[in-house]
């Protein structure tokens, strides 16, 4: 099986865990997904492999470790949601992570504390709201993975870095 395969297959698996929140959040609005890296050597091997079928939009060092963002040729799919952004980071130091897809980033057009007093039966991580650039509300799941609410899509926030340098 080739690695796209494999990852619209691991794709589906994770939204498959996540379907039980898709009547309660509008799914139509995820822009990406995020598929975490084990190690420094999985991240080289994994942005190898995302070259062969995307287009690598940057990569940048986010939190002392780098994040490189592709737009996919052929979007991944599960149902009618279609993502073609995917974000692969590098492992942050002294964290363990598996190779997987982790979380999907929703965006939502109000603020952190309307959308999350809408749902009081979530526990939001609201750490991230005061962010300067990009900030996140974030959902942990009982599975594991996470849903986190944005206020741009994550394409129109590396336009406004590259135009800002940042």
């Amino acid at each position: 099986m080739s690695f796209v395969d494999s990852l619209q297959k691991e794709f589906e698996a994770f939204m498959d865990k996540l379907s039980h929140y898709e009547d309660v959040f509008d799914f139509s609005a995820i822009d990406h997904a995020c598929y975490r890296t084990s190690s420094e050597v999985q991240y080289k091997k994994i942005k190898s492999e995302f070259s062969q079928f995307a287009i690598l939009l940057v990569e940048s060092m986010v939190g002392n470790r780098l994040i490189a963002t592709y737009k996919l040729n052929k979007p991944l799919s599960w149902g009618n949601i279609k993502i073609d952004i995917v974000e692969v980071p590098a492992p942050k130091e002294g964290r363990q992570y598996k190779d997987e897809f982790e979380h999907v980033e929703i965006v939502i057009n109000e603020s952190f504390n309307d959308f999350a007093s809408k749902y009081p039966q979530f526990k939001f991580d609201f750490g991230a709201t005061s962010k300067k650039h990009n900030p996140e509300l974030k959902l942990g799941l009982d599975h594991g993975g996470t849903i986190k609410f944005h206020h741009q899509a994550l394409e129109a926030v590396i336009e406004q870095e590259k135009r800002l340098n940042i």
